[in-house]
């Protein structure tokens, strides 16, 4: 009995030590929640005031603290230290954010961006297209790459981009179109985004139509009923 002694002593050392850490680390993500919850549905934006910024950024740090394996706090103490111009720190928790969850095409795109405002288009460009590889069906990822690509003067990648996004949500063709608009693009450039289905061809043709481009809207037109006919006979 006497040669067991120690042994078990050894495992019931072993096993408050367990249930210490694990009473710590949930204390910890109880502790987390918390303070994030105190700035979870804020919509953070240029907008907000300094103080506002800071105190968020405070409740975020402190949700971090308590539990720094949580993404979503690393992830809202970079967006917060960006609002705040403080491009540094803003860099090193989106790192950690994309290091918890490498898959966020959300993570991987808003570090590019960040990336890219310090001239390393390269790796800017390898994350907003790694953002795109983890989130295929994601317009928004392809929105991003797209709002990147005009920014850097990448006219024709940026079309193609935007056509992507296009044919995953052709119901909001008419925003992308004000989307490319915006980025001055002609008509004939915007033509080369929308994709070859009717609802979007409809949708940009009546955006030319309201525009006073009434001969190519009446192409795509012709051009869409064409192809429903083409449909029709191949049934």
């Amino acid at each position: 009995k006497k040669k067991h002694y120690f042994p078990l002593k050894f495992s019931a050392v072993l096993t408050a030590l367990f249930l210490m850490s694990s009473l710590i680390f949930f204390a910890g993500v109880v502790a987390g929640k918390f303070y994030f919850s105190k700035i979870k549905d804020v919509k953070l934006n240029s907008y907000i005031s300094k103080e506002k910024l800071v105190s968020a950024r405070d409740a975020a740090y402190k949700a971090s603290i308590f539990d720094p394996l949580e993404d979503r706090y690393q992830y809202a103490v970079a967006n917060i230290e960006r609002l705040l111009s403080n491009n540094a720190e803003a860099v090193f928790y989106y790192k950690n954010a994309v290091r918890l969850n490498p898959l966020n095409g959300e993570y991987l795109q808003r570090l590019g961006l960040v990336m890219s405002e310090t001239d390393q288009y390269e790796i800017a460009r390898r994350l907003l297209l790694s953002g795109i590889r983890h989130d295929v069906n994601n317009p928004e990822r392809y929105k991003r790459y797209a709002l990147w690509l005009f920014a850097i003067g990448k006219k024709q990648e940026a079309i193609g981009a935007t056509k992507k996004a296009i044919s995953l949500e052709p119901k909001k063709t008419k925003e992308y179109i004000t989307f490319m608009v915006l980025n001055k693009l002609t008509d004939e450039e915007i033509s080369l985004a929308i994709p070859e289905d009717a609802e979007s061809s409809l949708l940009f043709a009546d955006y030319l139509d309201r525009t006073g481009n009434e001969s190519m809207a009446e192409q795509i037109y012709l051009s869409v009923i064409e192809q429903e006919n083409k449909t029709d006979r191949l049934k």
